[in-house]
């Protein structure tokens, strides 16, 4: 998972830069998601979601974990998406429901979620 988590961060890195210059020309390589259904043709949000500090930390850690010899950036998968989603449909309700007894309609909102795809 640590090969995944570079290459998501890195995006996330990409991202960030991109927001703070106003500018989606430097996201032009989309190679690792080529093969997905993440969007690559959306509107830039106007702020990061992390603060600076957080995104440093980001940074750092991409530094860091491109200097080791056993990270390889293989492209983000479909199927590997498809795990991701699953694993998370499943656990979300759970959590929701341990944390919040009135919130039995997510079970109806993780239907349309698994429908939408195909989990």
């Amino acid at each position: 998972l640590v090969d995944k988590a570079f290459i998501l961060h890195n995006r996330y890195i990409d991202l960030s830069d991109a927001i703070a210059e106003e500018d989606m020309g430097l996201l032009v390589d989309n190679s690792d998601f080529a093969n997905t259904d993440i969007p690559y043709d959306h509107p830039l949000p106007k702020w990061n979601y992390l603060s600076d500090d957080a995104q440093e930390e980001v940074r750092e850690w991409i530094l860091g974990s491109a200097m080791q010899m056993d990270v390889t950036q293989e492209p983000i998968s479909m199927e590997w998406l498809r795990e991701i989603r699953s694993e998370v449909s499943q656990q979300l309700g759970h959590i929701i429901r341990r944390y919040d007894r009135g919130a039995l309609q997510i079970d109806e909102h993780l239907v349309q979620v698994r429908q939408l795809y195909n989990i």
